[in-house]
């Protein structure tokens, strides 16, 4: 599991950051 975790680390931080944007987006378009 911790080596599938590490191996997917960077695809996890630039899914963590698209939610970001989304979040963000979705807050102002309110």
């Amino acid at each position: 599991m911790a080596e599938a975790l590490n191996g997917n680390s960077l695809a996890s931080k630039r899914a963590n950051e698209v939610d970001a944007l989304v979040l963000c987006f979705t807050i102002f378009s309110h």
